[in-house]
């Protein structure tokens, strides 16, 4: 007996030594998977609910704790024979428990509205910019007027070719941004728009110039928020976030019985997001969920889709998520 004891707690202590490490390794990458996961539908989800004139909601996850356990126990069975003989078997219990803990955070209250409601701030759009994502897509997306050409009615027209110039510039490398013509960068330097040479010389560049009335002396220009700029800015009308993810929403396929939710305002260019409708589910998709009877998803090689989905949940990071320091309502799930 007391070699089995030993044998059983030899086990416990090898197994609890790896357990921290072999925890890490099977359960951080489906931890990832998840969250990833459940994000992507959620938005998805707020973003279908502003085509159905519905209220967005949002969840946050505030943390999560997981407490792996492993327990050792011995089962025994005693069987008495004849006069005094007595048999006894011995069976070793080892039981691996995970208890995690997810502690949610609903964001409500009038500070979470106000970031909704109030326009998104310049270094936020020229942020995306700067890291990457396209200029086009991040202005159609974030801006409703290039100064004062609005992305809505009679001058929708040109908004979309002001986008199509900065798109065609911006391919041939003719359009770039930086602090500083120079390149050299002091704090506090906001980030502007050169043109060059070749850029300024081309047929779209000197459009793009006389569209945005610019002056064609300069080989940069800044950016500011307002209406209009004055030759040596650019002035850029951003969009509230939630006037952002409203945007986005008119890139959701209706279902036929669904027309009624169609869009009747002005005229004004589609989004660069694609979330389709079916009664079957997608074989194949980024992300997809059912409601009203549907399937709504964004087809997996949509690379343009999957590129402005991105922008749009850094850009809610950015502007309304919660850092958790905090208070307000905090619900706590414990999953078995």
């Amino acid at each position: 007996m007391r070699s089995i004891v030993l044998i059983l707690t030899c086990i416990a202590m090898s197994g609890c030594s790896g357990l921290g490490p072999d925890h890490l390794e099977r359960s951080r990458g489906a931890y990832i998977e998840a969250l990833a996961q459940t994000d992507r539908e959620e938005l998805l989800a707020n973003i279908i609910r502003l085509r159905y004139r519905e209220a967005p909601v949002f969840m946050q996850i505030s943390s999560i704790t997981a407490a792996p356990s492993l327990e050792v126990g011995v089962d025994s069975d005693l069987a008495i024979g004849p006069g005094e003989a007595q048999t006894g078997i011995v069976k070793p219990n080892l039981t691996y428990k995970q208890s995690p803990t997810i502690v949610y955070q609903p964001l409500l209250g009038k500070d979470f509205a106000r970031e909704l409601l109030v326009p998104l701030g310049l270094p936020s759009v020229l942020l995306m910019i700067e890291n990457g994502w396209p200029i086009p897509t991040v202005l159609k997306t974030t801006v409703s007027a290039v100064n004062g050409i609005e992305a809505s009615g009679e001058s929708a027209a040109l908004f979309a070719e002001v986008l199509e110039l900065f798109a065609v510039l911006s391919q041939r490398r003719q359009l770039a941004l930086g602090t500083s013509v120079s390149g050299a960068k002091a704090p506090g330097d906001p980030l502007r728009l050169r043109l060059t040479p070749d850029g300024r010389a081309s047929t779209e560049g000197q459009r793009l110039i006389a569209a945005l009335r610019l002056d064609p002396q300069l080989e940069s220009y800044s950016f500011q928020l307002g209406l209009d700029g004055d030759g040596e800015t650019i002035a850029l009308r951003t969009r509230p976030l939630l006037a952002v993810m409203e945007f986005l929403s008119r890139g959701v396929e209706l279902p036929p019985k669904d027309q009624d939710f169609a869009w009747t305002g002005s005229a004004t260019a589609l989004p660069d997001l694609r979330i389709r409708a079916s009664r079957a589910q997608p074989p194949l998709s980024f992300i997809s969920l059912q409601r009203r009877g549907h399937w709504f998803w964004i087809e997996d090689n949509d690379i343009a889709s999957r590129e402005t989905f991105a922008l749009l949940r850094l850009l809610f990071n950015l502007q309304a998520q919660k850092d958790g320091s905090g208070g307000g309502v905090q619900l706590t799930l414990p999953v078995r």
